[in-house]
């Protein structure tokens, strides 16, 4: 029976919460964070991550015997492609519209 009333009673909270959130109008503070926050700091995030992979991968072409030019750029390449799918994702659910 406890457990029942302890269920009932966070349904009750989650369900509020979520009747509270529909009245607040969220959708115009989450376009003003997305256009002024994240948007700007995508490029930079990106580039640094882009560095830092480059960096770690390297070793695989400065070796003197065993250069592996093919995984290397095939790394690369991952990193892009993952890169280009997270922007046309964030750009994707930034259209919709709440």
């Amino acid at each position: 029976m406890k457990k029942a009333r302890l269920t009932l009673l966070l349904f009750a909270i989650v369900m509020s919460n979520a009747l509270i959130a529909q009245d607040l109008d969220l959708s115009t503070a989450a376009e003003s964070f997305y256009e002024q926050t994240i948007k700007p700091l995508f490029p930079i995030v990106l580039g640094i991550v882009f560095i830092v992979t480059s960096f770690m991968n390297i070793g695989l072409v400065l070796d003197e015997n065993n250069r592996n030019w093919k995984l290397f750029l095939t790394r690369v390449l991952m990193f892009v492609g993952a890169a280009l799918l997270m922007m046309l994702v964030a750009n994707f659910l930034a259209t919709l519209s709440i």
